[in-house]
């Protein structure tokens, strides 16, 4: 064994269930001192993998050293290089780094039992976001007797890339998907040090939005993944269009992540001569509206040893992890930025375009056009997940989000993409001039997110009444009355969806 290995098993053997004193813990690689307030410590920017630059830019995380004395653990640490975009939800505050390998965690400050683990991943189309936006913070979770872990992972061409030169030398090694291994990375740190923090290794559950819910997918059918956690949150994570190939012709019969990145490099051919590139360059000014709109596939991709195939397909085949799973959508979820190109959307379908339309805009009911490409990416596709885990007998509970905070209502629209996250966080203070009823909704969504965590199922004494999906399709809408059980609510419309795969692949519409 490795002297790293060694040393990582001695510490996991060895290191105790509870914190050692207030505000100061012992992890593998030396002693930390956090912060403390209203019962919760949090410790932040832990190095969970050495810095990715030089010459460990493009490949798999490496250990992070340790250190001597105490390392302060009370501020953020700088999120992953990135273009900010305007407008975003969530904004990560910088600075910005190449070397971002970092994690945080809140924890009660007195456990009385090993806690439950809730490891969270960031959305932001894997070209965006961070762990350090105050939309997720952990004090409200650890105050419910949970142990809260964000991370940092490599974003964009510095996590997702692929070039001849760098599959050349990678011999025994998984390449490009880097970002999914520094997630990989992450869970085994927890899993060696987070009972020195109050929380259970043996109970971690993964949880994900958006791009990171699709990482939970992948995460779920990763053999490099298997055993690391227990339980799985997915929100709106999509997962119908095919991931890019590394390698040959993809599903869609785009281009492989090889010959996208040779077409970045130019004529630079070497591995040395990519690594020599500035961060800047290699950057590009580059965000997620980018990579939408020049469609150039800095995405997950299927690498046959990290990511053996499409995360869907290996749903399908029934190769994920069969664990508990919580999935669901938002009612309204991508209306602000599609709703005006819904109806080119259908047009993409041909002769199904038709029926399409009358579908979401029926004679005498309303017309809901403009939330096509919502139900298209994000609403069925967590069906269709939700269907094809239930089959293998693992328990899953699937929801449909449509609350909206009162001061932001509006006739006619639902919860739009991300507006759970200060809910499933109990952050209220995150939304625009917050009632009453908004943080009441918000601690009822956390508690029943934290109860999954806890026990898997996330109904229970004094929570929500929320059985398991089966083939009567229950789901529980979470609306702006309250929850309500219903029976594949929009049923009609995802059948008319479900009907087009898997032959059709969708394209972005273009006015």
């Amino acid at each position: 064994m490795r002297p790293f290995t060694v040393l990582a098993l001695l510490f996991a053997l060895t290191a105790g269930p509870a914190l050692a004193a207030p505000g100061l813990v012992r992890v593998e690689t030396g002693d930390l001192r956090g912060a403390s307030a209203d019962g919760v410590l949090s410790f932040k920017a832990i190095p969970y993998a050495a810095p990715p630059v030089g010459r460990l830019r493009w490949r798999m995380p490496r250990p992070p050293a340790p250190w001597d004395g105490v390392r302060d653990a009370t501020a953020f640490g700088p999120a992953c290089l990135q273009a900010p975009v305007l407008g975003e939800s969530y904004p990560v505050p910088g600075p910005y780094s190449e070397d971002c390998l970092t994690l945080n965690v809140w924890a009660p400050a007195e456990p009385d039992r090993p806690l439950p683990v809730i490891v969270w991943i960031h959305g932001g189309g894997f070209t965006n976001g961070g762990a350090a936006s105050r939309a997720f913070d952990g004090a409200a979770l650890a105050g419910q007797g949970a142990v809260l872990v964000s991370l940092n992972y490599r974003l964009g061409r510095f996590g997702f890339f692929a070039h001849p030169a760098l599959t050349a030398e990678a011999t025994g090694e998984a390449r490009g998907n880097y970002g999914l291994a520094d997630q990989i990375a992450a869970l085994q740190w927890v899993r060696r040090n987070i009972a020195a923090f109050g929380g259970d290794p043996g109970n971690v559950t993964l949880m994900g939005e958006s791009s990171g819910g699709l990482a939970v997918a992948a995460l779920m059918t990763s053999p490099a993944a298997e055993g690391l956690f227990h339980k799985a949150i997915i929100q709106s994570a999509g997962g119908r269009q095919p991931l890019p190939a590394l390698t040959g012709p993809s599903l869609d019969g785009g281009r492989s992540m090889e010959a996208i990145g040779a077409a970045f490099a130019g004529h630079r051919r070497t591995a040395r001569q990519l690594r020599r590139l500035s961060g800047r360059r290699v950057l590009a000014g580059r965000n997620m509206v980018d990579n939408i709109e020049r469609r150039t596939a800095v995405n997950l991709m299927v690498d046959g040893t990290l990511l053996p195939g499409d995360p869907l397909t290996l749903f399908e085949q029934g190769r994920q992890a069969r664990v508990p799973l919580l999935i669901g959508a938002n009612s309204d979820e991508l209306t602000p930025v599609f709703g005006a190109v819904s109806g080119l959307a259908m047009a993409q379908f041909g002769p199904r375009a038709a029926a399409l339309r009358q579908a979401w805009r029926p004679p005498g009911g309303p017309d809901q056009t403009h939330r096509f490409v919502s139900d298209l990416l994000a609403v069925e596709p967590a069906r269709r997940m939700a269907t094809l885990a239930a089959r293998t007998g693992q328990p899953v509970f699937l929801y449909r989000f449509g609350y909206v905070a009162q001061k932001e209502r509006r006739p006619g629209r639902g919860a739009a993409h991300a507006s759970e996250i200060p809910y499933v966080f109990d952050n209220p203070s995150g939304l625009r001039r917050p009632t009453d009823p908004d943080r009441a909704m918000a601690s009822a969504v956390s508690a029943a997110w934290v109860r999954f965590a806890r026990t898997g199922d996330p109904s229970g004494p004094g929570g929500w009444d929320w059985p398991r999906y089966d083939e009567t399709r229950p789901v529980l809408v979470i609306g702006e009355t309250g929850p309500r059980l219903v029976h594949d609510p929009d049923g009609e419309r995802l059948d008319l969806i479900e009907s087009l795969y898997p032959t059709t692949i969708w394209t972005w519409p273009r006015q």
